[in-house]
């Protein structure tokens, strides 16, 4: 190394050799030797696009560790990406593997590199391929010949994968001695999720196990007659009844072959919006009671079914009171039932009207001013009376509603003091009762008011100087504290303080990268689970020596597959 670039590649200042490499300017032979520094920078740095078009074999002249490096960007073009390959497959050492795995995996290598790749030493490189969105169809062929059961299960859930190659997969016999092995059901699993998978596929993985006949259950693909054929299957019922495109002949069968309890199967049923209003209104005519109670329920349930359902069924005001389709006529008469379990159903229906819910405030039981109590659309008027019948289960219910007005909310802070940590989260409290709270001795109220979305800056500066850390830590949930104050608390000397901006999912990418450098191991660990950090702050740490601050990264959602290390 001559002097002049020794000089300038040990310089001292971090900022000056990261100012070098984003110069245009700099002689080249600097810009690659501090780009294994500053990977980054380099590709960015516009001398770089023009140096690779004069030199389409750039990376033959770019140091190896500085190549390392590169292809692990997001940004890195193609070419850099061919050529270190190319080198790479010349050098025998793990720091060389682990290069051509990162080169297997990452979306920016082109086909050509990857068919070149594909039976490097024995195939070392197979598993990394086969988890390349963009590996070419021969590729993943030749990839599933191989039989390697690793292989074949990234394979299945590549989404570039075929259906023809699917059904290969799928059709793979276990051993009559050891049976299906895990790999093999997990990769019918994700074949029978797979997009691309044909519908006779489907079929056939109908009989397999009851993973798989799970997955089936709840992909949108899945065959009619593949639904209708689960729909009597006791283990993946559950599952099903939230399916899409579920037919009358399969919600009977869901609902008839329950033994014991049928309650269960109904909430699903129920919750299920895509279910047709014609096949509820055949539910409703059904023998079964079990159908028509369904029918009671669904919002779908067309209103001249309800009416019928209200005059002609017995024993099926509970359901009614439950459904928010029901019509007014109909809950007027449920919130006069002698029975209060159904005239609780109308108190939490949001669909009852506010005279209704007025008259219910009258209602003696607890039962029925709790659900009261809970419903936003319960008026100020109704929620104040109940409020007063000295319950403090009610009391605490009207204060965590969040459509009770600031009169009120200050009342019963004056009634119940107990009640002032709930009621200082409220979003419809005053100004000034927000700063008495921000003042209070009392460490649980201050940290509460942190985290009221209303606060006011004024107040959140104060606060972001409390002393204790426990008060500090509560901005970091409060959806509108600004980014200065984070970018203030990720300072913080308190190592429990940094973590709760590396966990608040409220924190800006830029102060994540910033944490991903933290002193303490478990700062760096949170980082590397928040899904807003960017990918240079989550390449930095999977490069970390500490296993348990990289472990976070495998299921990190944000985290590029060709960073991950195997």
């Amino acid at each position: 190394m001559n002097s002049s670039l020794h000089q300038y590649t040990t310089e001292p200042e971090v900022e000056t050799r990261k100012a070098l490499v984003s110069n245009p300017d700099t002689d080249p032979a600097i810009l690659f030797k501090l780009g294994e520094e500053f990977p980054t920078q380099l590709l960015v740095n516009p001398i770089f696009d023009l140096l690779l078009l004069e030199n389409p074999n750039l990376a033959d002249e770019i140091p190896l560790p500085t190549l390392s490096q590169l292809i692990r960007e997001e940004q890195v073009p193609p070419l850099i990406l061919q050529g270190t390959a190319r080198r790479l497959m010349q050098v025998t050492s793990n720091e060389a593997l682990a290069g051509l795995k990162a080169i297997a995996r990452h979306p920016n290598t082109t086909a050509q590199t990857l068919r070149q790749l594909v039976d490097w030493r024995s195939g070392l490189l197979k598993v990394d391929l086969s988890r390349n969105p963009h590996i070419p169809i021969d590729v993943l062929s030749r990839l599933v010949s191989s039989a390697d059961l690793k292989v074949c299960y990234y394979v299945a859930q590549n989404p570039n994968t075929p259906p023809e190659i699917l059904d290969r997969l799928a059709q793979t016999k276990s051993t009559p001695k050891t049976g299906m092995s895990s790999w093999q059901e997990n990769t019918q699993c994700k074949i029978a999720l797979h997009p691309n998978t044909a519908p006779a596929t489907l079929e056939y993985l109908a009989t397999s196990t009851k993973l798989v006949r799970l997955a089936l259950a709840v992909n949108l693909k899945t065959p009619l007659t593949v639904l209708e054929q689960l729909a009597k299957d006791p283990e993946v019922r559950f599952e099903l009844a939230t399916h899409p495109n579920l037919s009358g002949h399969a919600i009977r069968s869901l609902l008839h072959n329950q033994s014991g309890d049928w309650e269960p199967i109904l909430r699903p049923l129920t919750a299920n919006c895509h279910i047709w209003a014609s096949a509820l209104e055949e539910l409703a005519w059904d023998e079964d009671r079990r159908s028509r109670v369904l029918a009671a329920r669904h919002p779908n349930t067309p209103t001249s079914v309800l009416e019928h359902l209200a005059q002609n069924e017995p024993y099926i005001d509970f359901d009614l009171a439950t459904n928010p389709s029901t019509p007014l006529s109909i809950l007027n008469q449920l919130a006069h039932h002698t029975v209060d379990y159904v005239r609780r159903e109308v108190a939490h229906n949001l669909s009852t009207p506010g005279e209704l819910l007025e008259y219910l405030a009258n209602d003696s039981s607890h039962r029925v001013r709790l659900e009261l109590a809970k419903n936003p659309k319960t008026p100020a008027s109704a929620s104040e009376k109940i409020s007063q019948w000295g319950d403090g289960e009610i009391r605490v219910a009207v204060a965590r509603n969040p459509s009770t007005p600031t009169q009120l909310l200050e009342q019963l802070m004056q009634q119940d003091w107990l009640l002032t940590g709930t009621i200082a989260r409220h979003p419809n409290l005053s100004s000034s009762v927000l700063q008495k709270l921000c003042r209070s001795k009392d460490i649980v109220y201050r940290q509460c008011v942190a985290e009221n979305p209303n606060l006011p800056l004024s107040l959140m500066e104060i606060l972001a100087q409390d002393r204790e850390v426990t008060v500090r830590q509560g901005l970091t949930r409060n959806p509108n504290t600004p980014a200065y104050i984070l970018g203030q608390l990720s300072r913080d000397s308190n190592s429990d303080m940094r973590q709760a901006i590396a966990h608040s999912p409220y924190t800006p990418p830029y102060l994540l990268k910033q944490l991903a450098s933290d002193e303490h191991p478990e700062v760096r660990r949170a980082v590397a689970a928040n899904p807003n950090t960017p990918v240079v702050g989550l390449r930095q740490l999977a490069n970390d020596p500490l296993q348990g601050v990289r472990q976070p990264l495998s299921t990190n959602p944000s985290m590029p597959i060709y960073l991950l290390a195997d």
